[in-house]
C-alpha cells in the first residue's frame, strides 16, 4: 500500500491534494514555480485515540489530482521557486513540546512501568528532490503556558484517556507510544507528562515484518515513531528515545542532541512541576 508521504512525480500544471485527518494540502507546479495552499482544522482528536466507539476519523489519503483552485481554502496562496523532479509531503514534529494531560491520576509504585498511546499532530513539509519548499501547520491545538513568571514553556496541550491499550475508531496519523517508568524508591503520582516530540523520528509502518517489526514486510500504509521513555528517579526525571526498529524505513529524522537526558537539558525544576510528580 502506497503511503501519502511517498515521493511522486507531479505533472506540469496539475493541482494535487492530500487529505489528512480533516486537513487539506494543495500543491501545483508550473516550471520552477510551486504554489501551495492549506486548509487547517482543529485537532479534534485531542491528541488521543477516540474514546472507544467514538466518531471515525477521516481517511488519510494523497497525493490525488484535484480541480484547479478557484479560491484558496485558507484565503492565501504561497509561492516558492525550486527545481526538482520528485516531490513528497513529509511529516515531522514541532520543537514546541506536548503537554499530555491524563483524564485520571496515574499512580506508579516503585519499579512499575506502563505506556499510553497518543496520536500526535505533526507539522508537514513539502520537498522537491529533498529540498524543503513549504512548511505547513495543518492542525490547530490548544496552547498553554506551563511554568512560572520566570521560567516555563509554551506547550501544545493534549488531553488523553489513559489506557495502555486504547481502541481506535479510525486511522491515526502518527501514533506514539509513551513509556513511563518509576525507577525511584517512592510511589509517583502523575496527572500529566511533557513530551519533546521533535526528538522522535518517524518511520513507515510494516506488517508481518518478523521479530524486529522493521522494513522487511509489507507496508501497512501507516506511520509510527520512536518510543519516548520517561523515567522517574528520586527527585529527577529523564527522557530517552527508543528507536522504533533498526531496519524500519525512515520517513523523517528527529532532532539529535548531544545530551542524553533531554528533559534535564531544559531545566529539571520546571520539569518536576510539568510532569506533576509528587
Amino acid at each position: 500500500m502506497k503511503g501519502w508521504w511517498e515521493s511522486f512525480v507531479p505533472a506540469e500544471g496539475a493541482w494535487y491534494r492530500w487529505r489528512l485527518a480533516g486537513a487539506e494540502i494543495f500543491v501545483c507546479r508550473r516550471g520552477c514555480e510551486w504554489r501551495s495552499a492549506v486548509k487547517s482544522v482543529p485537532w479534534t482528536g485531542g491528541g488521543a485515540f477516540p474514546r472507544g466507539g467514538g466518531a471515525s476519523r477521516p481517511e488519510n489519503a494523497g497525493p490525488e489530482e484535484a480541480a484547479p483552485l478557484s479560491a484558496c481554502p485558507a484565503g492565501e496562496l504561497t509561492v516558492a521557486a525550486g527545481e526538482g523532479e520528485y516531490a513528497a509531503l513529509r511529516p515531522f514534529f514541532d520543537e514546541k513540546p506536548f503537554l499530555i494531560k491524563f483524564s485520571a491520576v496515574l499512580r506508579l509504585f516503585p519499579g512499575a512501568e506502563t505506556a499510553v498511546t497518543v496520536d500526535l499532530p505533526p507539522l508537514l513539509r513539502f520537498e522537491a528532490d529533498g529540498t524543503t519548499l513549504f512548511s505547513f501547520r495543518p492542525f490547530v491545538s490548544g496552547d498553554t503556558w506551563y511554568g512560572d513568571t520566570m521560567k516555563g514553556f509554551l506547550c501544545s496541550c493534549l488531553a488523553v484517556d489513559f489506557a495502555p491499550y486504547p481502541k481506535t475508531a479510525g486511522p491515526p496519523l502518527v501514533p506514539c507510544t509513551v513509556s513511563i517508568k518509576n525507577s525511584s524508591a517512592l510511589t509517583a503520582e502523575l496527572d500529566h507528562v511533557l513530551l519533546y516530540a521533535d526528538e522522535l523520528s518517524i518511520y513507515e509502518n510494516y506488517e508481518n515484518s518478523g521479530e524486529n517489526g522493521g522494513g522487511n514486510g509489507e507496508s501497512s500504509g501507516g506511520l509510527l515513531c520512536d518510543t519516548p521513555v520517561i523515567e522517574i528517579f528520586d527527585g529527577d526525571f529523564r527522557m530517552s528515545v527508543k528507536t522504533a526498529a533498526e531496519d524500519a524505513r525512515l520517513v523523517s529524522e528527529g532532532v539529535k542532541n548531544s545530551v542524553g537526558d533531554m528533559l534535564i537539558r531544559r531545566g529539571a525544576e520546571i520539569i518536576k512541576n510539568i510532569t506533576g510528580y509528587s
